[in-house]
């Protein structure tokens, strides 16, 4: 959630016309009780962020993985783990998207703040706008992107963290 609300801030910064949480129906299903009736609901699953940049918009999904558990087995490769997420949300989305009219991109990076090669191009994408939109130098649109977005991973890293040592606690 962090990470998709930091893209959709620098979407916006970048007039893009972002929109969060947008109605798509091309990400599958999902399935949850609701909390008054108790009943299971089936919906779609919304875009994390809708963006503006190409004709017709397009569809962003995001997510952050575990390098960690990814690789256990096997020796530690930086930066696999984020590309294995990546292709695995275009494995599952981007034909039923394509078929939606949706382009899609897969945001993937993993906890350590290894971008995957599309999240990569995409900040780069959006630090470019922001050089046109808010006339910033390159250095600082580029320093600002990417510092958003490692804030964004490393402020959802401490409130897991906090969060595993508060139920450790009480259980």
């Amino acid at each position: 959630e962090l990470v998709a609300d930091a893209l959709h801030m620098l979407a916006f910064d970048a007039k893009l016309q972002p929109q969060r949480n947008a109605p798509v129906q091309c990400l599958g299903l999902i399935r949850r009780r609701s909390p008054t009736t108790g009943i299971l609901v089936t919906k779609y699953r919304p875009a994390d962020v809708l963006l503006n940049w190409d004709r017709p918009r397009t569809c962003v999904d995001s997510t952050v993985v575990s390098p960690i558990l990814a690789t256990m087995p096997v020796k530690f490769v930086p930066g696999a783990a984020a590309l294995a997420a990546q292709n695995l949300k275009y494995a599952k989305h981007d034909d039923a998207c394509a078929a939606a009219g949706y382009p899609f991109i897969a945001f993937a990076v993993d906890a350590f703040g290894v971008l995957a090669p599309d999240s990569l191009s995409m900040l780069k994408r959006l630090a470019a706008l922001l050089q046109i939109t808010k006339m910033y130098p390159e250095y600082l649109a580029h320093q600002l992107v990417f510092r958003r977005i490692s804030f964004a991973i490393h402020l959802g890293v401490a409130r897991q963290l906090i969060a595993r040592r508060e139920h450790d606690l009480y259980f």
